[in-house]
C-alpha cells in the first residue's frame, strides 16, 4: 500500500512518518485522510519523478482496482467493500489488517489487498489476519510509529513484535474460499457479471444473512437452508456496524456464510427469493438507489412489497431485548473510544 511504503521510507531514514510526509507536501496534512483512498491526483505528481520510481503508478493502480470493486465517490465516507479507518485527526478507530506470519517471513509491509473487507485471512498461511496489537488490544496504525522503531513490524502503543506467530488463529475455510472467488472476480471478472456487478450481487446477500441473523425471520432462514446455508444459534453479529467497520472475526463468520451462497447461479437465488415470499427489507435500506447492476436489480425485483403496519403504542414500555441492548451498548462505548470487542 502507499501509506506502507511512506511509512517505512519515513523510519528507514530515521524519521516519523509525519515529518516526512511533510518535506514531500509542505503544509499538507495527508495522515488526517485516508492516505490510500484519498489521496488526490495533484499529490500523486509529486512522486512522478525518477527518484520515486513506480511509486505514483502503483497508487493509481490501487484506486483503480477500488473503482471496480464500488461505484461509490472514493475519499467520502464509508465506502463498499473497502475496510473503513474511522480517522480522527491521524488517528484511527479501525487497524489496519495484516498477517503475522507474512510480517515474520520477510520484510514487513501492508498488502493493498488487506484493505478490502472481503479478506480475512492469509491463501499462503491459512491463518486469520489480525487488526490489532495482541498485546495491548490497540488498532494498528503504523503512521504514529517513530524511531528508534526501523519497519512496521511493531505496535506504536506498546513495542510488540506484530510478526510474532503465537496469536496465530486458523481462517475458516469458507471465509477462505468466499476470499479467492472475489480476488478472481476483482482481477478477471467472468461472463455472467460485468464489471463490479459481482460485489453488488455479493454485498445484497450479505443483508439477506444478517437481516436472517438478526430477526430470525422463519421464511428468510427456509430461504437460506434451501440454498445450503444454516444459520445457527450462535451466528450473531454483535453490533449493527456496516461490513467495513466489522472486527476481522465478525467478518470471517459472515464470509464463510455468503461463500455457498455465491456458488448459485443467480437465477437460483432469485427463483428462491420468490418462492418464499421474501420482502425487500431483506437487503437494508436505500437499496434502489444504491445498486445499479442488472443482477442486483433483478435480487430486487423478486421481492415483495408489503404494506407497513399500522402499530398502536401503549403508554407503559416493555423492557427491551437483552441483545438489542447490548448492540446498543457496544455502540456507545465505540463513540467514545472504548470500543473493545475483538
Amino acid at each position: 500500500m502507499f501509506s506502507s511504503w511512506l511509512v517505512r521510507n519515513a523510519l528507514a531514514h530515521g524519521c516519523s512518518p509525519l515529518a516526512f510526509s511533510g518535506v514531500l507536501w509542505p503544509g499538507v496534512r495527508i495522515w488526517a485522510t485516508d492516505v490510500d483512498c484519498g489521496m488526490k491526483p495533484s499529490l500523486l505528481e509529486r512522486l512522478t519523478s525518477d527518484d520515486f520510481p513506480n511509486v505514483a503508478v502503483t497508487a493509481r493502480r490501487f484506486l483503480t482496482a477500488l473503482n471496480c470493486v464500488s461505484n461509490a465517490e472514493i475519499g467520502h465516507g464509508n465506502v463498499r467493500w473497502i475496510l473503513s479507518l474511522g480517522s480522527r485527526n491521524r488517528r484511527h478507530r479501525c487497524g489496519l489488517q495484516y498477517c503475522p506470519s507474512c510480517f515474520e517471513e520477510g520484510i514487513p509491509y501492508f498488502r493493498y489487498r488487506w484493505r478490502f473487507a472481503w479478506h480475512t485471512g492469509c491463501l499462503r498461511h491459512g491463518n486469520c489476519l489480525l487488526s490489532r496489537c495482541m498485546q495491548c488490544h490497540t488498532p494498528i496504525q503504523p503512521q504514529l510509529l517513530k524511531p528508534p522503531a526501523i519497519d512496521c513490524s511493531v505496535c506504536h502503543a506498546c513495542g510488540e513484535n506484530l510478526g510474532s506467530g503465537l496469536h496465530n488463529r486458523v481462517c475458516l475455510p469458507g471465509a477462505l474460499q468466499l476470499q479467492s472467488v472475489a480476488d478472481h472476480e476483482m482481477n478477471f471478472g467472468s461472463a455472467a457479471f460485468a464489471a463490479g456487478e459481482w460485489f453488488e450481487y455479493a454485498y445484497l446477500l450479505l443483508g439477506v444473512l444478517r437481516y436472517a441473523m438478526r430477526s430470525q425471520s422463519g421464511p428468510t432462514l427456509r430461504m437460506l437452508s434451501s440454498l445450503g446455508v444454516e444459520i445457527e444459534p450462535h451466528h450473531q453479529i454483535c453490533s449493527g456496524l456496516p461490513l467495513e467497520l466489522l472486527e476481522v472475526s465478525e467478518r470471517m463468520q459472515l464470509l464463510a456464510l455468503l461463500a455457498p451462497l455465491v456458488a448459485h447461479p443467480p437465477v437460483v437465488v432469485v427463483q428462491a427469493i420468490t418462492e418464499y415470499k421474501l420482502p425487500i427489507s431483506v437487503f437494508g435500506t436505500h437499496v434502489s438507489k444504491t445498486f445499479i447492476g442488472t443482477v442486483a436489480r433483478s435480487l430486487i425485483s423478486a421481492t415483495t412489497v408489503r404494506a407497513h403496519k399500522q402499530y398502536t403504542f401503549s403508554k407503559s414500555r416493555l423492557p427491551a431485548d437483552r441483545f438489542v441492548v447490548e448492540r446498543e451498548w457496544l455502540r456507545l462505548q465505540r463513540k467514545i473510544f472504548a470500543y473493545g470487542h475483538l
